[in-house]
């Protein structure tokens, strides 16, 4: 037991001596302070009934075994659903501190970050499907090992809980996947919970929304509760530059049509129907639209929104494809 305790001593002081200026959690009121907008309890996170129920479980059972909460996945394929919100509410709850990290972080950035943390806390690792293979290495040595391997040898860490999140948990190894037993599944939220956090959203944005108009806004952002903000905002300053056609004018100022597209979803609708007479495989439309990134979720909306199929010899535009193609081109 003593040398146990020796042990333990020895871990804590060589965390203190290799800390460096990472970023100290945030704890309490605190974690929300980036966003006013996130909800401070599970009746104000609107929908993802199983989601909620699988979390408030987890958390239960690790207060009831005074343990840090088991390491969690927060994966689904729509931006702005409400992962980061979920993660800082988990924290919250829990009575950890938060950090966030997001992207292609290394594992000197993740060390420097991670020894400045207690037992428990929680850190929220963002876009985690961009840490690449290097990147998965020392993740992975994180969630088995509870540590990293440096020029001297493993360095261990606080005991924290890793919340991963991403839109794309397919890139990630099976190796990592498989260490994160707590995995809440995302679904689409309907039509009226779309509403209802627009309505939401608005009233912390001191607009006044009727159901109509919340429902428009819903769609328009596709349930993404980020860009149905960036609507709201634009909505309201909107009314400083017209008095007719307000909610048009957001959407033209957000890059939105009504029915969810983006910039990129219409150019690349239009590129696969107009330039590509209704089908073509991916790497013809990148090129003709000149864009270098990942079209993975641009595909993904428009195959949801009933506008494209994804075929064994490429690309089709659906007949709901083609005939948003000609009102988006006004013929």
């Amino acid at each position: 037991m003593l040398a146990e305790d020796l042990q333990e001593q020895l871990r804590r002081a060589t965390v203190a001596l290799t800390a460096t200026d990472g970023p100290a959690p945030l704890r309490g009121e605190d974690i929300f302070e980036s966003n006013p907008d996130y909800p401070r309890s599970w009746d104000e996170f609107i929908g993802q009934s199983r989601v909620k129920a699988r979390m408030r479980a987890a958390i239960a059972s690790a207060k009831q075994r005074g343990t840090r909460l088991d390491h969690t996945l927060i994966a689904t394929g729509q931006s702005g659903a409400g992962k980061t919100a979920l993660a800082k509410l988990v924290a919250f709850d829990m009575g950890a501190g938060l950090v966030e990290m997001a992207g292609k972080v290394t594992a000197e950035e993740a060390r420097k970050t991670i020894s400045g943390m207690q037992d428990g806390d929680v850190l929220l690792a963002d876009e985690v499907h961009q840490l690449g293979r290097r990147g998965s290495e020392w993740l992975l040595h994180l969630l088995q090992d509870g540590g990293f391997m440096t020029a001297t040898g493993f360095q261990k860490m606080p005991d924290i809980t890793v919340i991963a999140a991403t839109t794309d948990a397919g890139v990630l190894p099976e190796t990592v996947l498989n260490r994160f037993p707590v995995r809440p599944q995302f679904e689409a939220y309907t039509a009226d919970e779309a509403a209802q956090i627009a309505q939401q959203l608005a009233a912390r944005t001191g607009i006044t929304l009727d159901d109509d108009t919340a429902h428009r806004v819903a769609r328009a952002c596709r349930g993404s509760s980020r860009d149905m903000k960036a609507l709201l905002i634009a909505l309201r300053d909107a009314a400083f530059a017209t008095e007719e056609g307000t909610f048009e004018l957001a959407l033209e100022w957000t890059g939105l049509t009504y029915d969810g597209l983006t910039r990129q979803m219409s150019d690349y609708l239009v590129t696969l129907v107009a330039r590509c007479q209704g089908r073509a495989g991916l790497a013809t439309i990148a090129s003709i639209m000149g864009e270098p990134g990942p079209l993975h979720h641009t595909e993904k909306a428009l195959m949801q929104l009933g506008y494209i199929t994804i075929e064994p010899n490429g690309r089709k535009a659906t007949a709901e494809g083609l005939k948003r193609v000609r009102e988006l081109l006004g013929v």
